[in-house]
């Protein structure tokens, strides 16, 4: 009855006092005797300063003869000896897709021989799931007619932004970050629209993407580039165009002209004629006015011949026609006029 309390005493006991004892011991102290730390490689995540997306890898070491034993665990920090053993010992450990968390891991392994463990070996594996932020393309005016700045930028927050890939029209371009800041410049002479589509990529590989179209504008060549010849080479059809729009002001401006001095002309017509008017009645009245007296004078004799009867008849007659036949044609240049 006595030995099970010594043997409980053992078991609680000297684990404690032996732990407490290797607390005070230094690495080379605790792990002589023991193999020494593994070499991890992985051709699915070969460097270790790396960021990688969530994936299936597998990590191996060689295998010393003298190992029987194996540990190996995955911790989210450093420093930590592996507690899961594997007897007999394993030269390789396969970590699914799903059993990654994001940010930066530790893959702890150690050997073991006959007398003890060794010292164990860390392979840091960088974890990145997630794209960079969600992000919108901006297109601004650039200081040159013909051209416009391109304008985008996002962040990512776990593993950091590698470049852009900017295609416009089919055509790709890498930019950095740093370039991003600037702007991407992007041409206006060519016709239609423009797609533009922008894909930001960080350190893992995960891709963010937007898109948008821009209208170019359409740049006439210059008169001061060109020069006139240049510029009638160019655009034939412009300066037909202005030649004849320049003739239809001069035409117009003729008529104008013509139609201002013929309505002064019809002015100065005017007056002239109520002169005319005026200066032939006052001649014909007088004249008139002689004649009624001659008439009178003769009327007057107390006896006239048949021709002098039939003469002062027919000028009375005439002098009546004349005037009716002056008056019609007066009144027919003042209608016209």
């Amino acid at each position: 009855m006595r030995v099970l309390p010594l043997v409980i005493f053992s078991i609680l006991v000297f684990p404690a006092v032996s732990q407490a004892q290797a607390v005070d011991l230094s690495p080379e102290e605790l792990y002589v005797g023991g193999p020494d730390a593994p070499m991890i490689i992985s051709t699915d995540m070969p460097l270790s300063d790396a960021w990688y997306r969530p994936q299936e890898a597998s990590f191996h070491w060689g295998l010393p003869d003298d190992v029987v034993a194996v540990a190996a665990d995955l911790y989210d920090e450093s420093g930590l000896e592996p507690m899961t053993s594997y007897r007999p010992p394993m030269t390789s450990i396969t970590i699914g897709a799903d059993q990654w968390i994001e940010g930066t891991q530790y893959l702890s392994v150690q050997f073991r021989n006959a007398e003890k463990w060794g010292r164990y070996a860390e392979r840091r594996v960088s974890i990145d799931g997630t794209p960079p932020e969600p992000f919108v393309i901006e297109i601004r005016t650039s200081n040159m007619s013909d051209s416009a700045i391109v304008g985008f930028g996002t962040v990512d927050r776990l593993s950091g932004l590698s470049h852009y890939e900017v295609q416009i029209d089919g055509h790709k371009e890498t930019v950095t970050p740093e370039e991003a800041m600037n702007g991407f410049l992007v041409s206006l002479r060519n016709p239609g629209q423009l797609p533009v589509e922008v894909t930001a990529y960080d350190l893992a590989g995960n891709a963010r993407s937007a898109s948008t179209v821009i209208y170019p504008i359409t740049i006439e060549p210059s008169v001061a580039t060109l020069g006139w010849a240049g510029f009638a080479s160019e655009e034939p059809a412009s300066i037909l165009s202005a030649l004849m729009a320049a003739l239809l002001l001069v035409m117009f401006g003729y008529m104008v002209y013509e139609r201002q001095r013929y309505a002064g002309a019809i002015v100065e017509l005017r007056g002239e004629s109520e002169e005319a008017q005026t200066q032939i009645m006052r001649i014909f009245n007088a004249l008139r006015s002689e004649i009624y007296d001659q008439i009178n004078a003769i009327d007057g004799k107390t006896r006239l011949s048949k021709k002098e009867k039939e003469a002062v008849d027919g000028l009375s007659k005439a002098l009546k026609v004349s005037e009716r036949l002056l008056k019609k044609e007066v009144k027919d240049i003042k209608k016209l006029l």
